[in-house]
């Protein structure tokens, strides 16, 4: 039988912030050199690198969970794109927001 804790441990903010900090730099990296969303107009992909490398170096930020949401978009926008099923992003009303618009 587990005892009871004197105080809270295995708390999730502490594990995403310490899991952030050490690995998105090194994700961030290779996959926004090319990315998706800058190509769409939605983010500049060299102003999202440098928040993550401020992020990483210790800089107090509110957008921790912003950062980490830009990376799943990516991943999801280029998972549906090598298949065909993000189609929308293709018929935007602006060129620049287009994926694959010059």
């Amino acid at each position: 039988m587990y005892q009871p804790r004197a105080k809270r441990t295995g708390e999730t903010g502490v594990y995403f912030t310490r899991s952030m900090r050490q690995l998105l730099p090194a994700l961030v990296d290779g996959i926004f050199e090319q990315s998706a969303l800058a190509r769409a107009g939605v983010i500049d992909a060299k102003v999202y690198r440098q928040a993550v490398h401020e992020y990483a170096r210790g800089v107090q930020s509110n957008f921790a969970a912003a950062l980490y949401f830009t990376l799943q978009t990516e991943w999801w926008l280029r998972s549906h794109s090598d298949v065909g099923t993000s189609s929308a992003l293709n018929q935007a009303s602006s060129k620049r927001a287009a994926v694959g618009a010059e």
